[in-house]
């Protein structure tokens, strides 16, 4: 039998497709989460956490950790709820901590602010008062915990993309032009690229490339979202969907933009939903944007001076002043200063007489242990050849005092030690001259 039936003329293609991106949207809409998601989830995150070693700290440290990622967590949710955000829900992001998902019906760009912000501030608090009463009382427990909730939520008010602090400053700044926007992206990524380095952490390398791969998506839609920006949207739904008289004007733009992947329909749908969000988000207005930037820099001040009291607190802890004496060359006994740092010498050097600096010290790193510099001491002042090592053991500078003022400098450079004019030494060793006498503590 011959099927008679005419092919689709390219309307009624094209109306099938924006049935099928609407179908996508009403979705997005109203999503549904099934048990076998949730449990799919939850084996994915355990995977990875146990991959990142986590099953390796003690019970009780995982148990701190988890309970600052809830607090933080409720903090947003509790935010999300507060300005009428729908299918509010909590998943877990590992190493990065955890985010809250929800639909906002009315985009605003200062309540996204607040959201972001209330993720760190009650843990930052938290951390604050925790870490005054382990100072008073050095409890161990308190301490860490202390440790746990600065850090975690300092680390994430970090102005990189997509921590708290990244979401922040792109709501109230940058998302107001694409091009800005990108840009922000961009570097911020690449910041978190070189925090991944620097911690040697793989998953966080594989997360910030993934996430720059994606910034040329949230290019076209930033511009799209941009290029319709003050056009009629028809009137808002209340359940905050996507207008249908929107739909039929955005369509055709994100199509074209999206090239190949403009005849997926879920991904435009996707696509089109955070265009919608854009053009309906009413933004900031200066004296918010002010405010939320001054609520930003106090916890930022809480999480970077509480860090601070904690970590001083701990080397202070750890610190031992001693003193000894040694057989000299000629057989007599010298006086000695030695500094400790959990058992292991960090400092030693010889002190005269009257109780000042005189002899040759060495100073070592309070982490690794390896010599920092070594240099003599002339009744208190610093003076002859100084020596800077990196933390290979390889001399990397040499200066040369005369009771305390700098006279040569000499750096690697290329591989050797070579002098330095004296216009081009560094603003330490310029400014570097000693102030005061090097006395030691009374025996």
């Amino acid at each position: 039998m011959t099927d008679t039936t005419p092919p689709a003329t390219a309307s009624e293609a094209g109306d099938t497709f924006t049935d099928q991106v609407r179908a996508e949207l009403d979705a997005i809409a109203n999503p549904r989460r099934s048990l076998l998601k949730s449990l799919v989830t939850l084996v994915i995150t355990l995977a990875i956490f146990a991959a990142l070693g986590l099953f390796h700290y003690t019970p009780v440290g995982i148990a701190v950790v988890i309970g600052v990622l809830v607090i933080h967590e409720l903090g947003h949710a509790a935010g999300m709820k507060l300005f009428g955000y729908r299918d509010v829900k909590m998943f877990f992001i590992p190493l990065l901590g955890a985010a809250v998902s929800g639909r906002e019906i009315e985009p605003r760009a200062a309540r996204k602010a607040v959201v972001s912000l209330l993720g760190p501030a009650p843990g930052l608090l938290i951390g604050l008062a925790v870490g005054w009463y382990a100072l008073r009382t050095g409890d161990e427990l308190a301490t860490m915990a202390a440790a746990a909730f600065l850090f975690i939520n300092g680390f994430n008010l970090l102005p990189v993309f997509p921590l708290d602090g990244g979401h922040l400053f792109n709501h109230l700044v940058f998302s107001r032009h694409p091009v800005v926007e990108v840009v922000f992206k961009v570097l911020t990524l690449l910041g978190l690229a070189a925090i991944a380095l620097a911690l040697q952490s793989w998953f966080l390398g594989i997360f910030a490339v993934l996430l720059l791969l994606g910034v040329h998506a949230g290019y076209v839609t930033a511009h799209v979202a941009h290029g319709l920006c003050g056009q009629s949207t028809g009137e808002r739904p209340a359940d905050g969907s996507v207008p249908d008289a929107f739909l039929a004007r955005a369509l055709p733009e994100l199509r074209a933009r999206l090239d190949r992947q403009g005849d997926q329909p879920k991904l435009v749908a996707q696509r089109l939903h955070e265009v919608w969000q854009r053009v309906s988000a009413v933004p900031a207005s200066p004296g918010a944007t002010a405010g939320l930037l001054l609520a930003y820099l106090v916890l930022a001040a809480i999480a970077v001076g509480g860090s601070a009291m904690l970590v001083i607190d701990r080397v202070q802890g750890d610190m031992a002043l001693a003193t000894e004496y040694r057989e000299d060359a000629a057989g007599d006994l010298q006086r000695w200063e030695i500094q400790t740092y959990q058992g292991r010498t960090v400092m030693e050097v010889p002190v005269d007489a009257e109780g000042r600096y005189h002899g040759l010290q060495s100073v070592w790193r309070l982490d690794d242990g390896t010599l920092e510099r070594r240099g003599p001491w002339e009744h208190g002042f610093w003076h002859g050849r100084w020596e800077l090592f990196d933390p290979d053991g390889e001399l990397r500078a040499v200066v040369v005092y005369e009771r305390g003022q700098p006279v040569s400098f000499a750096e690697r450079r290329d591989g050797t030690v070579r002098e330095i004019p004296p216009d081009q030494w560094p603003a330490s060793i310029t400014h570097g001259s000693q102030q005061a006498v090097g006395w030691a503590e009374a025996p």
